[in-house]
């Protein structure tokens, strides 16, 4: 089975894996890149499509661009005011 096209962790190309490593149901399968041959995953991130580097004893969780997104607050930043709202009006910013 091919996988969708994305971007390598390793080499930054534009891959599509299709050797499987190991196949899962419930989890990620675990691909390897056809271009440096390195042990990748999907990215967990909904809606992207590259892949997150894999490791003997861990696997990343997310690509490097979507990494760099959470750790800039890009994506949870809109979490973080409607929380912030809570803790100053001291209920659920839904709450009237």
């Amino acid at each position: 089975m091919n996988h969708q096209q994305g971007q390598c962790p390793k080499c930054g190309k534009a891959i599509t894996p299709t050797l499987r490593l190991e196949a899962h149901t419930l989890r990620r399968d675990v691909l390897e890149c056809p271009d440096c041959h390195t042990r990748i995953l999907r990215c967990r991130l909904s809606g992207c499509r590259n892949y997150a580097l894999g490791g003997l004893y861990w696997d990343n969780d997310f690509c490097p661009d979507c990494t760099k997104m959470i750790a800039q607050g890009a994506i949870f930043g809109g979490l973080a005011i409607v929380l912030n709202k809570f803790l100053r009006r001291g209920r659920p910013p839904w709450v009237v």
